[in-house]
């Protein structure tokens, strides 16, 4: 911050002794020290230097790992893409000018490298290096999740190699088919991490937009609300590691059912975190996980900011209890658009389109939509 603004800077201590206050006076523009706006972009050229820094130290090592490829005698055309792959990670994250594209390119290119390491696999040797390689990944994943601002684009990667963490391993020999199990614990420390990254900068911008227009945020109702979202999200975690448990166990016909639906399970706890403090959002989401838990695909889209806006005028627990009987057991993808009219897009298959009839609620209009299958 003091780089961006030329300032002077004071700590204190908080009255509680746990934290510290960082005053910062003296604005090189200080006709715009009042403007919302400028704060934000402060703030958030501060969290995302954090983010490009954390960057930099992955580039070195996967720099460095490259002796260490050298030595375990890797084959040769799988060594020339572990080499391609740390100079792509490598410019993506310090070249400060590099495009966001790059930083795509990079994130998916590195979330190829497993499975195209993982074909054919005959001895535990040809993926030894893989837990080398994931650390780089994980970052990457987590890089990417801080910086590219698309609030479902940005989990897309995390999401991947979740899924990637829970198949590959199950075509290695016995004797390796756990050799990430000491990588997966990280990816709900990553998820987590961005989470907090991305909640601390819109909660941050909100405070400090609300104190310049006099407008205080109740800390009580905040802290409850994120009690609420850590309380879903040590759920969410729980059913996934009871997952992986039976995973072995199904049959081959029901795995890729239950896949899709934890994968519906987080995406619906990461579309609906960034809003939790909307009454209408928590009921959403519970409507939601519920149908998933009771084995429903059920897919979530939140189209709009500022949900909460909407909690006093809008009676959602009635109309999601009348939907709930409309739906039953049909599978559906549910698109919730806040415009002029807040509005409920429900995709069902041509099949099931007369099953279903229009919701009649106050300030909330319904759509049924055909899919084809």
């Amino acid at each position: 911050l003091l780089s961006i603004a030329p300032s002077q800077l004071t700590i204190s201590s908080t009255l509680d002794g746990f934290g510290l206050i960082y005053t910062v006076t003296n604005l090189e523009a200080p006709e715009r020290s009042g403007d919302p706006r400028e704060i934000y972009r402060l703030r958030n050229s501060n969290l995302i230097d954090f983010a490009a820094n954390l960057g930099q130290a992955t580039a070195i090592f996967g720099l460095l790992f490259l002796p260490g490829y050298l030595f375990l005698g890797i084959e040769k055309n799988i060594l020339i893409l572990l080499t391609l792959h740390s100079a792509i990670v490598s410019y993506s994250v310090i070249n400060k000018t590099a495009s966001k594209t790059w930083l795509s390119f990079s994130s998916f290119f590195s979330l190829a490298l497993p499975v195209i390491i993982s074909q054919s696999v005959q001895d535990c040797f040809e993926v030894s290096y893989l837990p080398w390689l994931l650390n780089i990944i994980l970052m990457t994943a987590f890089i990417f999740a801080t910086e590219i601002p698309n609030k479902f684009l940005r989990w897309v990667p995390i999401a991947i190699i979740s899924v990637e963490l829970l198949l590959l391993p199950q075509g290695y020999p016995a004797g390796c088919q756990d050799i990430f199990l000491g990588s997966t614990p990280a990816i709900p420390l990553i998820i987590a991490f961005a989470l907090v990254l991305g909640s601390l900068r819109k909660r941050l911008y909100k405070q400090d937009a609300d104190q310049i227009s006099s407008a205080f945020v109740d800390e009580s109702n905040v802290r409850k609300y994120e009690d609420a979202l850590e309380g879903e999200y040590r759920d969410i975690i729980g059913e996934l590691e009871d997952f992986n448990e039976v995973l072995l166990t199904l049959p081959e016909s029901a795995i890729s059912v239950r896949i899709e639906n934890e994968i519906q399970k987080i995406r619906a706890f990461l579309v609906c975190s960034e809003q939790f403090e909307s009454e209408i959002v928590r009921e959403l989401y519970g409507f939601v996980i519920g149908r998933l838990r009771n084995g429903v695909p059920t897919r979530l889209n939140i189209l709009g900011e500022f949900i909460y806006q909407l909690d006093q005028s809008i009676s959602i627990g009635d109309f999601l209890t009348k939907l709930s009987r409309e739906l039953d057991e049909i599978p559906c993808e549910i698109t919730v658009v806040k415009l002029q009219v807040f509005t409920f897009e429900i995709n069902v298959e041509d099949e099931f389109i007369d099953q279903i009839k229009p919701i009649s609620e106050e300030n909330i209009a319904m759509r049924i939509i055909p899919t084809s299958k």
